[in-house]
């Protein structure tokens, strides 16, 4: 075996095969300074330029449940409507807004949330918006909303379990048939 190569041979569960676990090669040289130096700034702090204290503490939080997530939402709400967003500049104002926190019947508290058109507009339908993973019913989808609810229509969305402002681990999907029916039982309590 080359003398840049480690090789680990241990027995698994007791007296079962050798297996060899061969871990790559260092680097060495320039390449070993540069790879140590890449580690060395993975350590460092994130910095958000022009970000306040509160919205630093907000942006280094652990997001894995849902009431991190809730803090956060809350620190950046102000911040939301000054970004250079065609979606937050060019959105339309007196829009019905409503969002709600319900436990279904499997005990999991959803975040919900509506956008009618304004008062005394017909409305024409119904739609109702299923974000995609890693995805929420708000922030971007904020600014379509409103024009889909300026436009005559009503929109409702929630975020799935673990998804945005509803309860569970940030991300985590145990069935995705168990996902579709908190997702059938929300529509049908909303529309």
């Amino acid at each position: 075996m080359p003398p840049h190569v480690t090789a680990i041979s241990h027995r698994i569960a007791g007296s079962g095969p050798r297996v060899a676990v061969v871990a790559p090669p260092r680097p060495r040289g320039r390449a070993a300074v540069v790879a140590g130096a890449a580690a060395k700034g993975a350590h460092r702090e994130r910095t958000l330029e022009g970000a306040s204290d509160d919205l630093r503490a907000a942006a280094a939080q652990c997001l894995d449940w849902a009431p991190a997530r809730r803090r956060v939402r809350a620190t950046f709400a102000p911040v939301l409507p000054t970004l250079d967003h065609c979606l937050f500049k060019m959105a339309p104002k007196e829009i019905q807004m409503e969002e709600n926190y319900e436990t279904n019947s499997k005990g999991v508290e959803i975040f919900w949330k509506s956008w009618l058109p304004r008062e005394g507009t017909a409305t024409k339908a119904a739609l109702f918006f299923c974000h995609g993973y890693g995805d929420t019913c708000t922030f971007f989808f904020e600014g379509i909303a409103k024009r889909i609810a300026a436009a005559g229509y009503a929109v409702y969305a929630m975020d799935y379990p673990g998804f945005g402002m509803s309860y569970g681990l940030h991300g985590y999907i145990a069935s995705f048939d168990g996902m579709v029916d908190h997702v059938i039982e929300q529509h049908d309590g909303s529309v």
